[in-house]
């Protein structure tokens, strides 16, 4: 089999990428993030139409994707936000190559560190991380309550903000978000497809003013909740429940680039096995 050639990605690859993506989670990550939307390929398209802070490669042969990578630089993080190869593809370096163009891609960047997030069921892309030398920063729990079902007194005055243009982008892409405004704080809150309210913040779940506005706003909505898991489950733990649960892993790019020559010098004719 011909090794696939790496490049960076353009429009016309959108539905490619995002079929990519759906296919190499499993069905609790397409429920619980925007990979589940079947208008993915949209916000895909989009990403590569507005050159955002967002870059994608793809490993294409013979005009087909066999794997796709997403990179952004936050501060001195370079964050690997996506990373999927094709079931038949897997264990023939495909990843290894997306994620060398990467750190090709960033190379005179500020960055300092990589960074990623993973589910903690993926037990073999944890294992695979772990052997480039990554370690475990943080841990989230990803916690869901029933709006219904939370023991708090209703109190009016939180105002939400942007909702016309969220519902217009709710149409386009499947998911969206709001501003939410309390007597207590600020919240972004997503809306994915028409199950879900996420939150990044587990405060709001201490937040009566925001708790009714989101139920005035889609009673039968739940609400997803990213809570660091050294906090402890939050107070309202008997109306809830953690329904998944990730890693953020990172290293020294000096020390990832380090692992890969050394894996190059160890088997120069032969490409890195990945299970990317």
């Amino acid at each position: 089999m011909t090794r696939p050639r790496v490049r960076s990605a353009r429009l016309d690859d959108a539905d490619q990428i995002a079929r990519l993506m759906q296919r190499g989670v499993s069905e609790l990550v397409r429920r619980v993030t925007i990979i589940g939307s079947p208008l993915l390929s949209a916000y895909v398209r989009g990403r590569l139409a507005a050159e955002s802070a967002d870059h994608y490669f793809v490993a294409e042969r013979a005009g087909d994707l066999v794997g796709m990578s997403a990179w952004r630089e936050i501060g001195d993080l370079l964050m690997l936000n996506h990373l999927y190869v094709r079931e038949g593809d897997r264990g023939r370096g495909v990843g290894t190559q997306l994620v060398r163009a990467g750190l090709a891609q960033f190379r005179a960047r500020s960055a300092t560190h990589l960074g990623l997030d993973v589910f903690q069921d993926a037990p073999r892309a944890r294992s695979w991380y772990r052997s480039w030398g990554m370690r475990v920063t943080a841990h989230t729990l990803w916690y869901q309550v029933a709006l219904t079902q939370v023991p708090f007194e209703p109190r009016d005055g939180g105002v939400l903000g942007g909702l016309e243009s969220a519902d217009a982008e709710h149409a386009r892409l499947g998911f969206s978000s709001v501003s939410l405004t309390t007597p207590l704080r600020q919240y972004t809150v997503g809306r994915l497809g028409t199950a879900w309210f996420r939150c990044l913040s587990d405060e709001i779940l201490h937040d009566p003013y925001a708790l009714t506005a989101l139920s005035s706003l889609d009673p039968a909505r739940n609400l997803l909740c990213l809570v660091p898991s050294l906090t402890g489950l939050p107070v309202c733990g008997a109306a809830g429940q953690v329904v998944a649960a990730s890693e953020r892993m990172t290293i020294p790019l000096v020390a990832l680039r380090q692992h890969l020559n050394d894996r190059r010098r160890d088997r120069p004719d032969v490409v890195v096995n990945s299970f990317a």
